[in-house]
């Protein structure tokens, strides 16, 4: 990697991108094709209202951008940003995980600063027309169900909601895709495939179309005060591997997701040590996971994922499970066995 200013210029495997300081991602390449514009956050500031969220980048006020803070680890590096808006009033922490496979793990959180609201907050994936035109893009629902969406020009401004995890196939070389893989928020509005022409597009880019893949659209706005935060998690895995693998790809960012969701509504009810322990090993196993994807390990991050989504699912029935033995059935022993006793005594006393 090279630092040129606030920006981490970054070159792993076949992969090639920048990480600017403002916290985003631009100009990612494989085995130099283009596949992606820009991945990061998008929003309507108030002080933009009517301008697209391409212009963000270029056109919020930032009243800080630092130099990335990089870090090595056993298995690639870690960059770190940190800018400071002006409107809306947040600072903006980006971690990016990079794996010496290629495959990037992106967490971009939002903490305000003052009381403020984010309009459509969200992330996009921005991908080049006309390159990316008349291709199909696979995609997994929040049902588990594998598909097979158009991405052109033709099916209007938006189609395909709904997706969690989708896979861009590249135009010229054969068996090779950057999947999404989604994960937080948790709670979200759509994810949604969008073509336009009608607004004004970022300075470096001059086609009259862009692709936007939605990632996990919050809603029409988040509102927070000082100190209140929402993190959005994604993996962006690049590969040459072919549509089997990735198909493997999208299901296990399929049950990854699925766990957290389930983890969401259920954690707050689990009470008992014993799956109090059943809930902080599948959390621990999340990371394990989300590390084994990243180091190319597909078959142990399968496995992992098949194991912690049904542990997951099946939480608050080991918890009632566990609630009927401790507080209804042991009493119910116990006293049972009481009265056996009181019996026994009565009988010999006659």
């Amino acid at each position: 990697y090279n630092i040129v200013g606030t920006t981490v210029d970054v070159s792993v495997a076949n992969v090639k991108f920048k990480v600017l300081g403002t916290g985003c991602i631009v100009n990612l390449t494989i085995n130099d094709e283009l596949f992606l514009l820009y991945s990061g956050y998008a929003f309507w500031p108030d002080a933009m209202n009517g301008l697209s969220y391409y212009s963000v980048e270029y056109s919020v006020r930032f009243l800080r951008v630092d130099v990335p803070k990089v870090k090595a680890f056993t298995n690639g590096i870690i960059i770190r940003t940190y800018a400071k808006l002006r409107d809306p009033q947040v600072h903006v922490y980006g971690t990016f995980t990079v794996y010496n496979t290629g495959v990037i793990v992106v967490n971009i959180t939002y903490v305000a600063w003052n009381t403020t609201t984010l309009w459509w907050p969200g992330v996009r994936n921005l991908y080049p027309y006309p390159q990316f035109n008349g291709l199909k893009c696979l995609i997994i629902t929040s049902e588990g169900l594998t598909l097979t969406l158009p991405h052109d020009i033709n099916q209007g401004s938006s189609w395909g909601s709904g997706w969690v995890c989708i896979a861009m196939p590249s135009p010229a070389t054969p068996n090779t895709y950057l999947v999404t893989i989604t994960l937080l928020p948790s709670a979200y509005a759509t994810t949604q495939l969008r073509s336009y022409s009608d607004i004004g597009n970022p300075p470096w880019y001059t086609q009259s179309y862009i692709f936007s893949h939605v990632i996990r659209e919050y809603g029409e706005s988040w509102s927070g005060g000082p100190g209140d935060s929402i993190t959005w998690l994604y993996i962006l895995y690049p590969h040459t591997k072919g549509e089997e693998f990735t198909k493997e790809l999208l299901t296990i960012g399929w049950k990854l997701d699925g766990t957290i969701r389930s983890l969401k509504t259920t954690s707050v009810q689990v009470k008992l040590p014993t799956t109090r322990r059943i809930l902080e090993n599948i959390q621990k196993n999340i990371k394990v996971l989300i590390d084994k994807l990243g180091t190319g390990d597909i078959a142990t991050a399968s496995s992992l994922a098949e194991s912690i989504y049904d542990k997951a699912k099946n939480l608050w029935l080991t918890e009632s499970y566990h609630e009927l033995v401790y507080f209804v059935l042991v009493p119910s022993a116990i006293v049972f066995g009481i009265m056996i006793l009181v019996s026994i005594r009565a009988i010999k006393r006659t």
